[in-house]
């Protein structure tokens, strides 16, 4: 619906539903509202609170903000804008005016920390695991909302906030700023809230100011046209440069413009021109080869295997190298050089013929057969006769996951893009037929491996 300058909000969508990955909605609670707060960390638009909910027909607790200053709008996005994996759709607090609420389950709010947070406390495994999938969970979000005519506005690692489950918490996307004069990005209003101000600690992630960048209605372009140009400061290439400076910003630590080769520098060039196409570029060359050493990985699981596969390569160079002296001899040595087959004088005086050395018969090199799949699947096959087997599910998941890593450094050594997704696919179709875990800790490396192959489906 269209609005005016002078309006203070946007009406509220529909109620929202639960994303499919997130399980069965909590029952509804006819307890009291409001409650005092619990936390005021998520998100920088307005106080965010935990506390009970005035809605009466889903989760009873959520995300309650209020105090939001002059100027600044809510509008939810169209039913249209699925969003799956992500919490972002706010609504009206019943009785109370510029209140607005986010339902949630019960323990996504004391789960979820910011990108920030998860990627300076994560550990570097886990994190390459998962970027990949906070990826993918994000262009899909933002490829719906271009679809629907708006825009993803504007995301930091402390406005981005992921939950164990893989789930992904944007309490400040619909929420924007509106100067009382002018046109954006309103620097001489002296009322502009300081989360859109470009010199914060992550303004290099913004690819112009941040006014501008949090304009994310389609009635915002029609009401300052100069930046609803596809290639706009505030337009979808704009969504998309953002998007890729941030996964940077997880895969390096760096805040600003992506200047290493690959999809991301692609996407920061202005190569990429859509959501999808930035989905499926990642799909093809996705970023976990460039953020775990596989290789490092596998030698550290194999109890010290990299210093002893070192000790032994060392002693075949030794060897080769004592070959080839035999075979060729000193070639300094200038009776050596000129005669290959010196006479040399016996004690008594006789001549005898040189002794006979032996010319070492080079060792073909080994051929290691193409790699398949039949152990795992034998080990697998094996838990599944004997689910009550422990131990023969774990050679099945060790076995596994041997392969799983040996065939995300294949996948970066060979550069073959088709291959690797086939690979990844299979491999994704071999773990769902493992036991389930019944340990949490595999539970959650399990499912994070399952999330990370279904995206070569």
């Amino acid at each position: 619906m269209p609005h005016d300058d002078d309006d203070d909000e946007f009406p509220a969508a529909p109620r929202p539903t639960r994303p499919p990955s997130a399980g069965p909605v909590p029952p509804p609670s006819a307890g009291p509202a409001a409650v005092g707060p619990t936390a005021t960390t998520f998100g920088k638009v307005g106080r965010t609170v935990v506390g009970e909910l005035t809605q009466v027909d889903g989760p009873p607790r959520g995300l309650i903000r209020t105090a939001l200053s002059a100027g600044v709008r809510y509008a939810a996005p169209p039913p249209a804008v699925q969003g799956n994996g992500c919490w972002f759709r706010w609504l009206p607090a019943f009785g109370a005016e510029r209140q607005f609420e986010l339902p949630l389950p019960d323990d996504v709010p004391t789960a979820a920390v910011s990108l920030r947070a998860w990627r300076l406390t994560a550990p570097a495994e886990a994190r390459a695991t998962a970027v990949d999938a906070v990826a993918q969970t994000l262009l899909t979000l933002t490829a719906e909302l271009h679809a629907a005519g708006w825009r993803l506005g504007l995301l930091t690692p402390d406005t981005v906030f992921r939950t164990p489950a893989g789930e992904l918490l944007l309490p400040d996307f619909g929420y924007t700023w509106h100067g009382a004069h002018g046109a954006p990005p309103w620097d001489d209003d002296l009322t502009k809230p300081t989360w859109l101000n470009r010199e914060s600690e992550f303004g290099g992630l913004f690819p112009a100011p941040p006014a501008c960048l949090q304009l994310t209605h389609p009635d915002d372009w029609r009401l300052h046209p100069p930046f609803a140009a596809k290639d706009g400061a505030g337009g979808r290439l704009a969504d998309l440069t953002l998007l890729a400076r941030l996964f940077e910003y997880l895969l390096t630590g760096a805040v600003g413009p992506v200047t290493r080769p690959g999809v991301l520098a692609e996407v920061e060039a202005g190569d990429v021109p859509t959501a999808d196409d930035f989905r499926q570029r990642l799909r093809k060359s996705p970023l976990i080869p460039r953020t775990l050493p596989v290789a490092d990985a596998r030698a550290r699981r194999s109890g010290g295997s990299r210093a002893l596969w070192m000790t032994v390569g060392a002693a075949a160079v030794i060897a080769v190298a004592a070959g080839a002296y035999l075979a060729f001899g000193d070639r300094s040595n200038p009776d050596v050089a000129g005669n290959p087959d010196p006479v040399i004088p016996s004690p008594v005086g006789t001549v005898e013929p040189p002794p006979v050395i032996p010319t070492p018969v080079p060792t073909p090199p080994v051929v290691e057969p193409p790699r398949t799949l039949a152990a795992v699947r034998t080990l697998i096959d094996a838990a599944v006769a004997k689910p009550e087997d422990a131990a023969a599910r774990a050679a099945a998941r060790t076995e596994w996951y041997k392969e799983f890593v040996f065939a995300v450094k294949e996948g970066a050594d060979k550069q073959d893009p088709t291959a690797f997704s086939v690979k990844m696919a299979e491999m994704g179709d071999l773990l769902a037929k493992l036991p389930k875990a019944t340990d949490p800790t595999h539970e959650e490396e399990e499912k994070r491996w399952t999330d990370y192959c279904a995206q070569f489906r």
